[in-house]
């Protein structure tokens, strides 16, 4: 039986009457099972906090954002560890370590009690029990299934948008905090897929992304490299996107290599591009990353995801940036190049974490060895660890992230013909 925070219950070890420090040890170990059955299931500390007060806008959140969130979910966990366990214990310093670092390894041994519940039946006297019992001063209690319903007739949800009716497919492909993307076909033509964005209650992403858009087309069509809308209902709250078959890194998972350099260095130059038209009409993404570039059937990249840009043409004051912080429209214009660095080194890494500080040569000459002769590695090297550094410094100026993202760009369209070179047959 898989986890949740439904299917644990903690029971303390004495039966007899608990005075107010046990009661809080006793609940403040209930709550850490259940963030732990949400660490099993591959969430982090912060949906775990979720799961326990339901609410995203709760005021332990920091009203809401994911930055003051993610902050305030690990300073409720560590005080819960602190009253379950005591402030000096081994399991409090692994979770700080864990916390601090955001290094899943450090909490190895505050879930590892927690995972083994899914093999072992936790009966009477078991190791496992008894080890919870040492820790915990408690067991925790695996609760029966709810009895199994009746298997249903699975009907299909139905939408329809500028008079064409979609079938929503089961599952969702995302869902965060501004409303939900499925997936759907086109009911008067079944071949014809598409991504449906939803928002959820007074949310309003889809109707900023429609605008960006239609801005966009207005200024030469659709765009190759901007994923294209097929559809709005701005009373429903619903966008109709086409449909990709995934993101940058899931679509050629792992660092970069022979066999995918072509693919990526295309990619970066085609989001540059993307990135460079959305600059020439004063408009910013703010939230550029890996997810965000979605890559279509036939292999090329197409920008997505505008719930959180700002158009200055139709207000030059200074839009906040994702943490509240008031950015000018050249200060938004340079975070966006920063976050295309992070985007080019998450390409060459297969990852999605920010490039080292201080990025080095020698890290960038391991990134790239093999895919350009030795000496023009040793030259280019320097110029590409130069390019990654821009994007922690937060004080560079807009001509210096121009820069960077140019240089960086140079880079990519010397490894694609390093690629296209490398698949020529012999004699062309």
């Amino acid at each position: 039986m898989k986890l949740s925070p439904r299917s644990v219950t903690f029971i303390p070890a004495s039966k007899s009457a608990a005075t107010t420090e046990e009661v809080g040890k006793t609940e403040a170990r209930k709550q850490l099972v259940e963030i732990a059955a949400s660490l099993v299931k591959g969430n982090s500390v912060k949906s775990g906090f979720l799961r326990l007060h339901g609410s995203r806008d709760s005021p332990e959140l920091g009203h809401g954002r994911w930055s003051n969130g993610y902050t305030a979910a690990s300073r409720l966990v560590s005080d819960l560890v602190g009253k379950a366990y005591g402030t000096d214990s081994q399991v409090v310093r692994d979770l700080q370590t864990y916390l601090q670092g955001r290094d899943k390894v450090g909490v190895k041994s505050f879930l590892k009690l927690v995972k083994a519940m899914e093999k072992d039946s936790l009966a009477e006297g078991s190791p496992l029990q008894r080890l919870q019992t040492a820790r915990l001063g408690g067991r925790i209690q695996l609760n029966a299934p709810a009895a199994t319903r009746a298997p249903q007739e699975k009907t299909l949800e139905e939408r329809t948008v500028q008079g064409r009716t979609y079938q929503l497919e089961s599952g969702t492909l995302h869902s965060g905090a501004d409303g939900v993307v499925v997936m759907a076909r086109a009911s008067d033509d079944p071949t014809q897929t598409a991504c449906l964005k939803i928002d959820k209650a007074g949310r309003r992403g889809t109707a900023v992304e429609h605008q960006v858009l239609a801005r966009l087309r207005a200024r030469g069509g659709p765009h190759p490299h901007i994923v294209r809308e097929l559809g709005h209902d701005a009373a429903a709250g619903i966008l109709v996107l086409e449909r990709c078959k995934g993101s940058m890194l899931l679509d050629t998972p792992g660092p970069v290599q022979a066999g995918n350099l072509a693919l990526r260095a295309a990619w970066f130059g085609q989001t540059r591009q993307a990135m460079e038209l959305l600059h020439d009409a004063d408009i910013v993404h703010r939230d550029l990353n890996t997810k965000n570039v979605l890559i279509r059937e036939d292999g090329t990249a197409a920008l997505a995801d505008f719930g959180n840009a700002h158009d200055f043409e139709y207000s030059d004051q200074p839009c906040p940036d994702l943490f509240g912080v008031p950015q000018t429209r050249d200060a938004a214009k340079s975070a966006d190049r920063r976050d295309l660095l992070k985007l080019g080194y998450n390409l060459l890494a297969g990852t999605d974490k920010a490039p080292p500080n201080p990025m080095s040569s020698a890290a960038v000459q391991t990134l790239l060895q093999g895919l350009l002769p030795q000496a023009e590695l040793q030259s280019l090297a320097p110029q590409v660890a130069q390019s990654l550094q821009t994007y922690h410094d937060r004080s560079a100026s807009p001509k210096a992230t121009e820069r960077a993202v140019a240089s960086l760009g140079q880079v990519f369209e010397r490894l694609g013909q390093s690629a296209a070179a490398a698949q020529a047959p012999w004699g062309t």
